[in-house]
């Protein structure tokens, strides 16, 4: 398989971005008999017409999203179209684009991915992913989705996000179109070996007191402690006078327990009956700490995951990574110091293309070597593709 990418930040001019996306992917001489295009973009490409231009040039499905920023090798940026393109003789990789979600999120999945599987010979060893923001459904609701419909097969990628706080410019692309309130699916069958790495938090930055999750349903916390999620959050200093409504900037490590790696949440909102939503499921018997994200925990643990999959990339054929938004923000004024950092260690090992998400999606590791799939917070991912 080979991985080419490129990239253009003339947004503003279609023609102009098709032909600098073209001149550096030269498909005439690197396209081999399958592939599929990952293209993110700031929200105005949409409105400008670029992203639309790029993908009807393109010989292939082309998937993606709005995102914060975005980079490949080489460059980085915040006004960036970005573009990956996935090419094998052997993999095959088919499309699927569902219905709306607002409504109903497992039948328009399951329909999806069924028509998608009905057109390859095997189960996908791979599903890539890129999803809406919406307003009541939870990231992991459309994870585990996904996993239902396929029987497990590991998936990776993102929820969209965009430049606003809000991000009410989020949108899903699929050839040229845009969405904010159905997802795209590519299913990757044939000899692909994906491998995941993901980092939350340095076990420094996370509190030692651990507390028990006592009452959940699916991403509401009701209680912590036999006590009403609201109450255990004043018993650590967060109330909503004291800004727990800004409290998605506050990372809390869940470990299921189960010998997985513990995965970081957020808490966006309190409600009524003093419950919690969440960034992504709460379980049942799961453990909860308290953790702190700075400027330094952000670029030491890129550095770290970069150092663990170094031997890896050097080995394949290309890496995805996905950060999530948060962590970019906590930069400041160096907003793209970890994307900064990504390139050079990628630099002259492996082709890469990096995008910030609204949640991340990437598997973990069970203790038999297995896969189970997963939705972050806070978190920097990656699949390597391997030789």
């Amino acid at each position: 398989m080979r991985m080419l990418v490129a990239h253009t930040v003339e947004i503003d001019d279609p023609e102009l971005a098709v032909k600098e996306i073209c001149g550096q992917l030269d498909l005439e001489n690197n396209l081999l008999k399958n592939a599929v295009g990952i293209l993110v973009c700031h929200a105005d490409c949409l409105n400008t017409g670029a992203a639309r231009a790029i993908c009807d040039k393109m010989p292939f499905d082309v998937v993606g999203m709005t995102s914060l920023a975005s980079a490949v090798s080489g460059e980085k940026g915040l006004d960036i179209l970005t573009l990956a393109v996935l090419t094998c003789n052997e993999i095959v990789f088919t499309v699927a684009l569902t219905d709306s979600l607002v409504a109903d999120q497992e039948g328009p999945i399951l329909d999806a991915y069924t028509k998608a599987r009905a057109k390859i010979d095997e189960n996908p060893g791979l599903i890539l992913t890129y999803a809406p923001l919406l307003a009541k459904v939870g990231g992991e609701k459309l994870v585990n989705c996904i996993t239902a419909a396929s029987n497990g097969a590991p998936l990776f990628g993102s929820l969209a996000c965009d430049h606003n706080y809000g991000f009410q410019d989020a949108h899903v692309i699929f050839n040229g179109e845009s969405y904010q309130d159905r997802l795209v699916m590519v299913l990757v069958s044939g000899p692909v070996k994906p491998k995941f790495f993901f980092i939350s938090i340095r076990d420094e930055n996370i509190q030692k007191q651990k507390a028990v999750i006592t009452d959940s349903d699916g991403n509401l916390l009701r209680k912590v402690n036999d006590m009403p999620a609201s109450d255990y959050l004043a018993s650590i200093g967060l109330t909503a006078d004291g800004g727990l409504e800004a409290s998605v900037a506050i990372p809390f490590i869940v470990d299921y327990n189960d010998g997985t790696q513990p995965v970081a949440r957020g808490l966006y909102k309190l409600t009524d009956d003093d419950s919690i939503v969440c960034g992504g499921d709460m379980p049942v018997s799961a453990t909860l700490a308290l953790a702190v994200q700075d400027v330094e925990d952000v670029m030491s643990s890129a550095a770290q995951l970069l150092d663990c999959i170094a031997v890896e990339a050097a080995n394949g054929h290309g890496v995805l990574f996905v950060s999530c938004v948060g962590r970019s923000m906590i930069l400041d004024t160096e907003p793209l110091a970890e994307a900064g950092k990504v390139l050079e260690a990628m630099s002259g090992i492996a082709p890469c293309h990096l995008l910030y998400s609204g949640g991340e999606i990437c598997p973990v590791y069970k203790p038999d070597g297995s896969t189970l799939n997963r939705f972050h917070n806070f978190s920097f991912t990656a699949c390597v593709f391997e030789k």
